[in-house]
Formats: C-alpha cells, sequence, structure tokens
C-alpha cells in the first residue's frame, strides 16, 4: 500500500491511521468485554462514531487519491492486544490514541496547503481529547503523564511528536500490508 507524496501522501496517512482506530473501535463494540461498565459501553461507542466520521471525511477529501480508491479493504491485526477485559481493551486505546496525537503532531509541520492544515487540527484536537479521556480512565490523572507531554527542554508542556515513517514503523504490526511511506515529506 502507497501512501502516495506531498499533501496527498499525508491525507492518505491521516486516513490510514483513522481506518485503524475505527476498526479498532468496532471490534470492541462488536464484542464488549464482560467488565466494561455501561458507561465504557456508551463511550466506545462515541470514540467508534468519531473515527468513523474521521475515516469517512479523508476517504472523501481524498476521493480518487485514496490509496484504497479500488475498493481494496483492510482487514487490521489486533491480535497483540488483549481485548478481553476492560484493563486491556482500554490499554490497547491507549496505544492507539497516543499514537494518532503523536502523528498528527509530527505531520502538522509537513503539511503546505493551509486549509489542509486548518482541518487536520481540527480532528488532531479531538484526538488529544479521546486520548486524555482513554488515559484517564487507565489511571486518572495520567492525562499529562510525562510519557506524552514534555517536562523540560524546548518542547516543555507540549505533546510528543512522531514522523510518518516512526509512526508506520509503530502500527505496521496491526497492518496486514506493507505500508510505503518513503515518498511522504520529511522537513
Amino acid at each position: 500500500m502507497t501512501l502516495g507524496s506531498g499533501d496527498n501522501g499525508l491525507l492518505n496517512y491521516a486516513y490510514l491511521l483513522e481506518q485503524l482506530e475505527a476498526a479498532f473501535y468496532q471490534k470492541v463494540v462488536d464484542a464488549f468485554p464482560a467488565d466494561f461498565t455501561a458507561e465504557d459501553k456508551a463511550a466506545f461507542v462515541d470514540l467508534r462514531d468519531h473515527e468513523v466520521i474521521h475515516r469517512e471525511f479523508f476517504r472523501y477529501a481524498l476521493g480518487t487519491n485514496a490509496y484504497d480508491s479500488g475498493g481494496t479493504s483492510i482487514t487490521f491485526d489486533f491480535s497483540s492486544f488483549a481485548l478481553t477485559t476492560r484493563a486491556g481493551v482500554y490499554a490497547a486505546a491507549r496505544t492507539l490514541e497516543d499514537t494518532g496525537v503523536a502523528a498528527y503532531n509530527g505531520a502538522a509541520k509537513l503539511i503546505a496547503d493551509t486549509t489542509t492544515l486548518r482541518l487536520l487540527a481540527k480532528i488532531a484536537s479531538v484526538e488529544a481529547r479521546h486520548a486524555a479521556f482513554v488515559r484517564d480512565q487507565v489511571q486518572p490523572g495520567s492525562f499529562a503523564a510525562s510519557d506524552v507531554v514534555a517536562d523540560s527542554g524546548d518542547a516543555a508542556g507540549l505533546d510528543t511528536a512522531k514522523t510518518p515513517l516512526e509512526v508506520v514503523e509503530l502500527i505496521a504490526k496491526f497492518v496486514p500490508a506493507t505500508i510505503v511511506a518513503t515518498s511522504l515529506p520529511t522537513s
């Protein structure tokens, strides 16, 4: 799967991330763990709905420029997660949401078109809220822990940022195809 180059490639990159998150939340909603509370269920339905909206936004925005415009469907592999318990599901959600926020943070400076940047920033703010919510459910007060918010140096007080290539490496285990991201902007 080749993501492309320039802003289009970065949109495909974001589209892939949103597909991954939407598929994850759908999997959870389809088979909630037995120890999920009614509040957990409602939250995960909301999270799923947001991710589906994000996925569909990118699908629409990309049109025939989407890497899967030929109708290719991805079945993601979540077998590395323990999705049979509340703790396992929240740990998986934390991993995916933290990765998503770091991905948007790292991609923002690479976007050339200001309209595209504004749209991605809006989605990134929602993703950050998701990450904060999930982290707070896992461990109250951890929404701004030092593993996601730098506590010193030039980045003090800022969320972490990862390059597209770093993120592709992190999510590769969930994607049953080789992700070609070598043409994405790096500066």
